[in-house]
């Protein structure tokens, strides 16, 4: 830089002091009435800058006292990028790279330039060239207005193509196995049944919160004997999950989801027992046309669209005001609406659907507020039993002690080890 800028011995007289400020800042008409004579007035009074960082810091200094007109004047009069006319030799040499500038780049920028000043009327971009040609600033630009990149004017580095032991390092994207003994232990799937499980498809629930078609028709129902029998069913299209016929032999459904079958005419709804494991529970007809739905989020989308976001996944717009986070919808999956929708408050009857607690139910006590913590509820049960989990953890069913939904035997209360032995010698007993 100090070829092409001149020593700071030298600003003595306003025609050096203009070749500098106009090398540092570009030339402009603002800059020769506005900033040089106030700086030189400046530099007059006291001894010169030991660096040019000092005298950078003078001009800034000098440019605080403007009034708002006078910084926007000085900032128009700045050119703007991709312009080749009146820029300092310094600054042409570096933004053409020592060469000749592409056509195409600056038509690009000219572009560029022009949906800058639409979207900020009155308004130009300047950035801090750094060395970088007009070709390498396009990306910035582009960045800065949301628009996605270009490769206008850049030379792409040709990549070696890849050996055969960097091929077999790389990724192949998302996994499409699981091991049997990685797989959740709500599936119930025996230890030695095989090496692997069917891994779910990505859907509405999460793998570790959801079970495949195949586990639910093969192992629980034992309505296949193998993964072949499953795919010949479900591509019958006789299995149908919310009302909607799924041909995937892996499709996730999850808690509160019912699952079909019209040509046996049943009809079932997941939910978890008091071990936290998936159980099949059988429903009636009527009840198999509507789930429960905990709402995840509420907020507003696209032109101010209010819309709630479900556990399941689903999108439902223009719900009602009263609806908030955490509260349950009932949604009847025939009709596609919203029927009814129970708050998350004391006194409702929940079910636990996380944590060591899962698969119990009961009514809502009170919750725990923890700043930069998990929020705790304490659930009692209808045995009196009272116990807490996290906030996100509970799933309003009903409201008051009565649920919207049937539950599965035992009723969500869990038995301590003695009570379930009892229990089990009770049955024996009635039916010797």
């Amino acid at each position: 830089m100090s070829d092409d800028i001149l020593p700071l011995a030298a600003l003595q007289n306003i025609d050096s002091l203009t070749i500098v400020l106009s090398t540092l800042f570009e030339p402009s008409p603002p800059l020769h009435t506005l900033l040089v004579p106030s700086v030189l007035e400046r530099l007059s009074s006291s001894s010169l800058p030991q660096s040019y960082n000092q005298l950078i810091d003078i001009c800034a200094n000098v440019a605080e006292g403007w009034s708002w007109e006078q910084k926007g004047e000085f900032l128009s009069g700045h050119p703007m990028v991709g312009e080749v006319k009146g820029l300092s030799k310094l600054s042409g040499k570096e933004q053409s790279g020592g060469g000749a500038t592409p056509k195409e780049v600056l038509e690009r920028l000219a572009h560029l330039n022009q949906l800058y000043c639409k979207v900020y009327p009155g308004l130009r971009y300047i950035t801090f060239v750094n060395g970088r040609t007009r070709a390498q600033i396009i990306p910035e630009f582009e960045s800065i207005l949301g628009l996605p990149h270009t490769s206008v004017g850049i030379d792409e580095p040709k990549v070696p193509p890849l050996n055969s032991a960097e091929a077999d390092q790389m990724g192949r994207g998302p996994k499409k196995h699981l091991k049997r003994l990685a797989a959740p232990s709500s599936w119930m799937l025996d230890k030695l049944g095989g090496t692997y499980a069917p891994r779910p498809s990505p859907g509405p629930h999460k793998l570790r919160e959801s079970l495949p078609l195949t586990v639910f028709l093969r192992n629980r129902l034992k309505y296949a004997l193998t993964g072949r029998e499953v795919t010949a069913i479900v591509k019958q299209r006789l299995i149908k999950v919310d009302g909607k016929v799924r041909t995937d032999e892996t499709f996730p459904a999850g808690f509160m989801d019912v699952i079909s079958i019209e040509r046996s005419g049943e009809h079932f709804r997941l939910l978890y027992d008091v071990k936290g494991r998936f159980t099949i529970h059988r429903i009636t007809p009527e009840e198999a046309t509507f789930k429960l739905l905990k709402v995840r989020k509420h907020q507003l989308g696209a032109k101010g669209v209010p819309h709630i976001v479900t556990h399941d996944g689903r999108t439902i717009r223009y719900p009602d005001p009263a609806i908030k986070v955490n509260d349950t919808v009932k949604f009847d999956f025939v009709q596609n609406k919203i029927v009814d929708h129970i708050k998350f408050e004391p006194g409702n009857v929940v079910m636990v659907t996380g944590g060591r607690n899962m698969g119990r139910s009961g009514v809502i006590v009170h919750k725990e507020r923890h700043l930069g913590g998990f929020d705790i509820v304490h659930v009692k049960d209808v045995l009196d039993r009272t116990f807490a989990t996290r906030l996100s953890n509970i799933f309003v069913i009903g409201e008051g002690s009565k649920a919207q939904v049937s539950l599965p035997k035992g009723k969500g209360v869990k038995l301590s080890i003695a009570e379930e032995r009892d229990q089990r010698r009770r049955q024996r007993a009635q039916e010797a």
